[in-house]
């Protein structure tokens, strides 16, 4: 995923990396969908929708790919609602992921000494959420959060405190130079370890 505040990283700025973003975060899932909603509606189909806490309330030291999440919550939530409109046999599940301790995410979270202060609250389990994803194959919901406390504290937090910027850029301790300072080593250890390699900048 882009990392790092926008502002500060040049690369990110650019109408091609903007749009390679949307296209690998947003328009490729459109186009799955057009391509099988037809074969879908005649099974009563399901769509599982890999979406993310970035996309329940803004993220400033991830601004780019946070536009692409809320971007893929705004069209798969439309779709869930013509899709019953319509009275379709098809369903969509959209899934807003938080910290997922993947073994390379570990690596990349662990780096930094401010990781420590991350409350496990916010790290999700790998497994677990590999059942959660695979039990909601058969009970269909229309979304799910996880971890469920992080999801549904980033989206009350955005709609009900007044001060909800103040809270997120305070919370972490640095200083915006330092913020920009973190992610720069995060984006060199991710492109050491081929974490989503040529999508980390």
């Amino acid at each position: 995923m882009p990392l790092g505040p926008w502002t500060s990283f040049p690369k990110q700025q650019t109408a091609e990396h903007a749009l390679r973003t949307f296209n690998i975060n947003v328009l490729s899932f459109i186009e799955l969908t057009r391509l099988f909603l037809g074969e879908l509606e005649a099974s009563a189909g399901l769509i599982q929708v890999t979406s993310s806490v970035s996309g329940c309330s803004p993220y400033y030291e991830a601004g780019l790919y946070t536009s692409t999440k809320h971007a893929v919550n705004g069209f798969f939530y439309s779709l869930q609602q013509e899709l019953l409109a319509k009275r379709s046999r098809v369903s969509v599940s959209i899934f807003s992921l938080g910290l997922i301790m993947t073994p390379n995410m570990e690596i990349l979270l662990y780096s930094e000494p401010r990781s420590e202060a991350i409350p496990d609250f916010v790290k999700g389990d790998v497994g677990e959420i590999g059942d959660i994803i695979v039990s909601a194959a058969l009970t269909r919901p229309r979304n799910v959060d996880y971890p469920i406390g992080l999801v549904k504290l980033s989206r009350a937090g955005f709609h009900f405190l007044p001060n909800y910027h103040e809270i997120m850029f305070s919370s972490t301790g640095l200083e915006y130079s330092e913020t920009v300072a973190v992610h720069q080593r995060l984006i060199e250890l991710g492109e050491k370890i081929n974490y989503q390699v040529g999508n980390l900048n």
